[in-house]
C-alpha cells in the first residue's frame, strides 16, 4: 500500500486504467503486430474531449450532496472501483492498494480487507467486489480467480479458481449464477461467462469480440462493459460503439450503434510501442466504453473515456437499447455508480479519489 504521506502525490501520478490493464495482461504493443495498417480515426489532441450535440452537466443533473470516504493510516483510496452494497453504502475494490473496503452511505469505513488491515486476507489485482444475494462479499481478481470474504477476522478467505485467463468484472445474476466478464483464451473466443456457484464451473460462454478487430487488439484489451436489468444483459466491447442486449441464456435480443460522435477505434494491429509513454500515446487515440448503467427499462447510460497524459477524461450518453440518444455530456465527472435515484460522481474539484458528489437527474 501507499504510505499516507505519499498518498497525495500517488493520486496525481496514477496511470489510467487502460494502461494498468495492459500491464496486468502482460502484453506489449510491439508484440501485437507490425502496425503497418493506418488507424481508423486518430485524435491526438490533449485539449479535451467533446461530443457532437453535447449538453452541460448542470442541465441534466443537480448536485445535492457530497461524500468523503473515510481513510486511515492503512486505508487510502487510490483508484476505487465501487459497487452499490445491498446492505446500504458501497463496496470498494482498490487494485492499486490490494484492498477491499465496505463503506456506509455517508462514507464511514465499516470494514477493510487486505494488506495493512490486520486480517488474514490475501487480495491481489482486484477488479470488482460485490455483495452476493446470500449476503457474503465476493471479490473478482484480474488474474482469474474469485475470493469469498469471511465475516470473521480469524477465518481465511476462500479462493475459487476459474479457467479464465483474465477476469475484469463480476455480476450476481441470480441466486446460483454469476456473470463473469473475462478473457477465456488467447486469441479470445468469448468474453462473457455464466458461472454456476454450486458446481463452480462455467455453464455458458458468449460475446465474441467484433471480427473487425485484430487478434492482438482484443488480447490487449479483453474487456466488455456490462449492465444487468431483470432478465436482460447489455454489453459493449470496450473499443466498439455497438451495444448488444442478451437474454438469460446469452442469446442476442438486439444490437444498435451507441451514438457517440466522434468515436475513435483502431483499424488493424496496434503500432509498436516501447514503454509506458509510447503505449499511452497510442491509447490516447482511442475511445473506450468504460461502463454501462441501466437507469430504467428502456434507458441506459454509457460512460466512455479517452486517455491523456494527465489521466482520463469522461463522457456520458443516455440512450435507449436501440441506440436513440436522449442526451450526451462531454466532458463530465467520472460516474462511480447509481444508487436508486442518486448518481454518484467523482468530485471534479478534488484530486483525492475518496471525494464524491451526489446528484439527481433534473
Amino acid at each position: 500500500m501507499v504510505h499516507p504521506v505519499l498518498a497525495h502525490s500517488a493520486r496525481q501520478r496514477y496511470l489510467p486504467t487502460m494502461v494498468l490493464w495492459c500491464g496486468l495482461v502482460g502484453m506489449v504493443f510491439s508484440a501485437c503486430g507490425p502496425g503497418d495498417e493506418q488507424l481508423e480515426s486518430v485524435h491526438r489532441s490533449d485539449a479535451g474531449i467533446a461530443v457532437v450535440g453535447s449538453v452541460s452537466f448542470d442541465s441534466v443533473f443537480t448536485r445535492t450532496d457530497s461524500i468523503v470516504l473515510e481513510e486511515t493510516s492503512s486505508v487510502v483510496n487510490i483508484w476505487p472501483v465501487a459497487s452499490m452494497d445491498a446492505n446500504g453504502g458501497y463496496i470498494v475494490a482498490d487494485t492499486r492498494e490490494d484492498q477491499l473496503r465496505v463503506y456506509s452511505p455517508v462514507g464511514e469505513l465499516r470494514n477493510a480487507y487486505g494488506p495493512g488491515t490486520g486480517r488474514l486476507d490475501s487480495l491481489q489485482f482486484l477488479a470488482r467486489a460485490i455483495r452476493l444475494p446470500n449476503g457474503k462479499i465476493l471479490a473478482a481478481s484480474l488474474v482469474g480467480h474469485l475470493t469469498l470474504i469471511p465475516e470473521e477476522d480469524d477465518t481465511p478467505n476462500q479462493v475459487i479458481s476459474t479457467p479464465l485467463v483474465r477476469l475484469r468484472d463480476v455480476i450476481a445474476f441470480d441466486e446460483r449464477r454469476l456473470l463473469l466478464v473475462g478473457l477465456d483464451s488467447i486469441p479470445t473466443k468469448a468474453l462473457l461467462h455464466f458461472w454456476d456457484t454450486d458446481t463452480k464451473t462455467i455453464v455458458r460462454s458468449f460475446f465474441s469480440p467484433p471480427d473487425r478487430f485484430d487478434a492482438g487488439v482484443t488480447s490487449t484489451f479483453p474487456t466488455v462493459a456490462v449492465a444487468k436489468r431483470g432478465n436482460r444483459v447489455a454489453a459493449a466491447y470496450t473499443l466498439s460503439d455497438t451495444l448488444i442486449v442478451f437474454d438469460t441464456l446469452g442469446a442476442e435480443l438486439s444490437r444498435a450503434r451507441i451514438p457517440i460522435d466522434p468515436f475513435h477505434a483502431p483499424a488493424g494491429s496496434l503500432p509498436p510501442a516501447n514503454g509506458p509513454e509510447e503505449q499511452q500515446e497510442v491509447i490516447n487515440r482511442f475511445t473506450f466504453i468504460q461502463d454501462l448503467f441501466w437507469i430504467s427499462d428502456d434507458r441506459l447510460l454509457v460512460q466512455w473515456a479517452k486517455g491523456t497524459v494527465n489521466g482520463m477524461q469522461w463522457g456520458i450518453i443516455e440512450t435507449d437499447p436501440l441506440g436513440n440518444r436522449v442526451w450526451g455530456i462531454a466532458p463530465t465527472p467520472r460516474l462511480i455508480g447509481i444508487d436508486g435515484e442518486k448518481f454518484i460522481f467523482a468530485n471534479p474539484a478534488s484530486e483525492a479519489s475518496n471525494q464524491w458528489i451526489i446528484a439527481l437527474k433534473r
